[in-house]
């Protein structure tokens, strides 16, 4: 996440702009990264008894209010999910929701 950040400031922002970074961890270590760097943060806890749908309905509404499709350059570029350590299974219409446009870069394989 942190090589994503420093890359797209290094380039202005021509190839391509982090509108905001999502964790479900308060203390996740990218918040923090994220901040020093700039780039406004959102935490999402799972509450209590919620089911994974839910939650999900919940995460989209919320990348969808920061409107990563209205960002500024580059111009007409379809706007990109990608998860970055991001540790949740998510449901199918998430991914159905984003579908073509979610990258996951996690080191390993998930269930």
């Amino acid at each position: 996440m942190r090589v994503l950040i420093e890359h797209s400031l290094a380039a202005g922002g021509d190839t391509y702009q982090v509108a905001r970074v999502f964790s479900d961890q308060p203390d996740a270590a990218g918040l923090g990264v994220a901040h020093d760097l700039g780039v406004p943060t959102h935490v999402l806890q799972p509450h209590k008894g919620t089911d994974r749908a839910a939650y999900d309905r919940e995460l989209a509404a919320a990348i969808d209010a920061c409107s990563p499709s209205l960002g500024s350059p580059p111009p007409n570029s379809p706007p990109l999910i990608v998860l970055a350590g991001f540790m949740r299974i998510l449901s199918a219409p998430f991914v159905t929701k984003f579908s073509g446009r979610i990258l996951n870069i996690h080191p390993s394989l998930l269930p």
